[in-house]
């Protein structure tokens, strides 16, 4: 039974690497007809294309976060539009987060194998099963990268523990199925925009100290979401791939 197993296995190899050969082979004959007639045949190794070449894994931009609602996102706008009214920037040295993209990450994985895809999900659901729903502050404008801001971003107030305490079990989970724990201690926030020269970060994070107090609203947080990220030329597209319902108080 088992040599019929490899020889299968065997034939169902040679079949792969015969078509891969004839879809090769076409495109070249294709590409050599456009060329003149001493252009040296292409010679092609059967025994060089392997099966894990042509079925190549593939990966996905992951991360796991906690949405907000349009109340806040409409305050963030607003925010947003002053801050560009009131900053005199270069324009590019600066990249604007609009706020229907905006997310509470909670972790980023990077890229991940569509196998791995089923253990992150599972560790997610495991690791939210034991928490409820909360209400979150969304408030404060801060920024990273001292007096050159690099991100300016609204930071959380009341709830802000319930949040970190959800965080960091995720990270705990994803670190047991092979996905480091973070390095830096997690902060709930969300990002404004990325600056990319000196210049920008000094006049946006002096706006940041003189800007005074900030209050977006409060937020629900009743679920956690497994999004996929993938770049665009417009900008980056989310989809949620799973959601897992905090208990309801």
């Amino acid at each position: 039974m088992l040599v019929r197993v490899k020889k299968a296995v065997k034939n169902i190899e040679l079949a792969v690497r015969i078509l891969v050969v004839k879809v090769y082979a076409s495109a070249v004959y294709g590409r050599a007809k456009q060329q003149p007639r001493t252009m040296p045949a292409a010679k092609l190794n059967i025994k060089n294309i392997s099966v894990n070449s042509v079925f190549s894994v593939a990966k996905m931009r992951v991360f796991i976060a906690a949405d907000i609602d349009d109340e806040v996102r409409r305050a963030i706008g607003s925010l947003i539009r002053r801050l560009q009214k009131d900053v005199h920037t270069s324009g590019q040295g600066v990249k604007w987060v609009h706020p229907d993209a905006m997310h509470l990450t909670l972790k980023f994985l990077g890229e991940v194998d569509d196998n791995a895809l089923t253990d992150v999900c599972k560790a997610v659901e495991s690791s939210t099963a034991g928490h409820s729903s909360f209400d979150l502050d969304i408030e404060t404008l801060g920024c990273f990268g001292g007096k050159s801001a690099r991100v300016v971003w609204v930071g959380t107030g009341q709830g802000s523990e319930q949040l970190k305490a959800m965080a960091d079990e995720i990270d705990e989970k994803m670190d047991e199925i092979g996905f480091p724990k973070e390095t830096r201690q997690f902060t709930g926030h969300l990002t404004l925009c990325r600056i990319k020269n000196a210049r920008d970060g000094y006049e946006l994070a002096g706006a940041v100290d003189g800007f005074g107090p900030f209050n977006a609203g409060t937020v629900n947080i009743d679920a956690v979401t497994v999004y996929q990220s993938e770049l665009t030329r417009s900008g980056p597209s989310y989809t949620a791939l799973a959601s897992y319902k905090l208990v309801q108080l």
